[in-house]
């Protein structure tokens, strides 16, 4: 805008960058080089030279690692020594020499996130409006610090201003507020400044460059070497000052140092958790009035000392322990349970063996389709299963119940093959079927063979007779039938090439067990009967055994 012919010139919008057309502009300042600063939102700062009548534009400083992309800028000021200020989300100062910027940030001493004001005072001290209240800035000594004063004056976007009186006092608005105060007074207050951290390094390696907002810190069990630097918040970096730390829950005792050397030193320290706690006092005289600070340091144990691994390890070696007693336990327990288990194995194999054979007579009902038959025949097989089931889990069951099982098979077989032969039982009247007991289905496979290769293949009428005797301390059970005899039967045999028997093996191999587990003189005799005449009328099998097995 021309005053003096009252004019507007032309437009700057075709001198500045596309960007620009859609932000804000935020501050404009005319330096003492007559160059117009531009502050936007989010499109960066812009230069314009009057004179020159060019325009520089700053947007992603990567000299700096950040960038003017999504900043909005509150504040532009020339200090008295010419130095142009940049108020945004840090402190950024204008170096003309190398035309870039230096930032000045939490990690250089300021307290603050945001920056919203910029004010000078007649010591060329720079006051600063930010989101954590008013502080003072001396750019020469790299330090800041806060009045407790003005520390409730924060400010945000919307609530921010300020101007210099031309008494030298200095006005601050926020959003609590605005407060008018001598920088002078404030600064000549004597306030113990704040206690920052700077670094922390390991073995001499610096690890965390910035501990400014660390509350806390871990360190593996080998980074037991380390040293953390601090400072103060001091404007003029007064050597008055005096220092003590300790890392509690290692020493009691305090360190004393002198201000030119503000570091901790610590070596070969054990793992578990401490606190660096560090305190700034005027003088070595007087350590009531102080300025504290602490930093958590956590020193992580090595694996093979945690507590997981001493808990694994614990629990392995318990393990194997318990596996080498169980192995020992087990071997001596090897020659009686490898004899027990196979003689439930003998008992469980003849289960499947007999419940097959059974099968096949209901299987031929159904194909006969004769309802009635394959009904009554199933409803005798379920209570003869269920004989079979409690008998096989016991290993001596009494002779009553041998009978009754017997009976039950005998039965159901005598309908399968359309009553081509009768049975009987003969039993001495003076056994006490109640309390004689042996072991389980023995003579069963004998009395199967006596009809499936036996009476089955006669065509006359078949007769199986079951007797039980009494012969001194010997229990004789005798299973006899007048079937085709054992060779015919055989003949029969190798013409069916897919059957295969194993009910009489198997009963062999029990009463092999029972002789060897029991010492038991059990003994099976298979004899062929003959007529007059020398032809095959059947088989006779007789079992002795023992009437004190048990």
């Amino acid at each position: 805008f021309d005053r003096i012919n009252g004019e507007f010139k032309e437009s700057l919008k075709s001198k500045l960058k596309q960007e620009f057309e859609s932000r804000l502009i935020t501050q404009l300042l005319v330096d003492s080089k007559q160059i117009l600063w531009i502050g936007t939102t989010e499109s960066g700062l812009h230069k314009y030279d009057l004179e020159a009548n060019s325009v520089d534009w700053y947007f992603d400083q990567e000299s700096i690692n950040t960038s003017f992309e999504k900043l909005t800028i509150h504040d532009i000021f020339q200090s008295s020594n010419g130095t142009i200020w940049i108020a945004a989300d840090s402190l950024l100062q204008y170096v003309e020499q190398s035309d870039s910027f230096k930032v000045w940030g939490m990690e250089k001493g300021l307290p603050c996130n945001y920056v919203y004001e910029i004010q000078e005072d007649s010591e060329r001290n720079l006051w600063l409006g930010t989101d954590k209240g008013v502080i003072c800035f001396n750019p020469l000594w790299n330090f800041s610090i806060s009045s407790p004063a003005l520390n409730d004056l924060i400010m945000n976007m919307d609530f921010h201003a300020s101007t210099k009186l031309q008494d030298g006092r200095l006005y601050f608005g926020g959003k609590n507020g605005g407060v008018l105060f001598d920088p002078t007074a404030v600064l000549n207050t004597q306030i113990l400044p704040n206690i920052f951290l700077t670094s922390l390094s390991v073995k001499g390696e610096v690890k965390i460059p910035n501990l400014a907002l660390k509350q806390e810190v871990e360190l593996d069990y080998h980074e037991n070497f380390f040293t953390i630097g601090f400072s103060n918040s001091d404007l003029t970096a007064s050597s008055n000052y005096s220092y003590r730390y300790r890392l509690n829950g290692l020493e009691n005792n305090w360190n004393y140092i002198e201000n030119t050397d503000l570091i901790a030193k610590y070596t070969n320290i054990q793992p578990g958790d401490y606190e660096l706690e560090i305190q700034l006092a005027l003088n070595n005289s007087n350590w009531n009035d102080v300025k504290v600070k602490t930093l958590a340091i956590s020193i992580k144990s090595p694996f093979w000392k945690q507590n997981w691994f001493i808990i694994l390890s614990i629990l392995i070696v318990l393990i194997v322990l318990i596996v080498i007693i169980l192995g020992a336990y087990q071997r001596l327990l090897t020659k009686k349970n490898l004899a027990e288990s196979k003689e439930l194995l003998l008992r469980a194999q003849i289960n499947p063996h007999f419940i097959f054979n059974a099968l096949v007579a209901i299987q031929g009902y159904i194909y006969k389709k004769d309802e009635k038959s394959a009904a009554r025949y199933l409803a005798e097989f379920s209570r003869l299963m269920r004989l079979i089931l409690d008998n096989t889990k016991e290993e001596f069951i009494t002779l009553e119940r041998e009978i009754e099982l017997m009976n039950y098979y005998l039965s159901l077989q005598k309908q399968r093959f359309k009553e081509k032969f009768e049975y009987s039982f003969d039993v001495n009247e003076d056994l006490d079927l109640m309390f004689i007991k042996i072991p389980p289905m023995l003579a069963q496979p004998f009395v199967e063979n006596s009809v499936e290769h036996g009476v089955s293949k006669k065509e006359s009428l078949g007769h199986i007779r079951i007797s039980i005797d009494q012969e001194e301390d010997q229990l004789i059970y005798i299973i006899e039938d007048d079937g085709i005899g054992r060779e015919a039967s055989a003949k029969l045999k190798r013409n069916l090439k897919d059957h295969q028997s194993y009910g009489t093996e198997i009963t062999e191999e029990r009463i092999a067990f029972f002789k060897k587990q029991y010492n038991a003189q059990i003994s099976c005799l298979i004899e062929d009967l003959y007529d007059e005449n020398s032809n095959a009328c059947g088989t006779k099998v007789s079992l002795r055994i023992p009437m004190n097995l048990i």
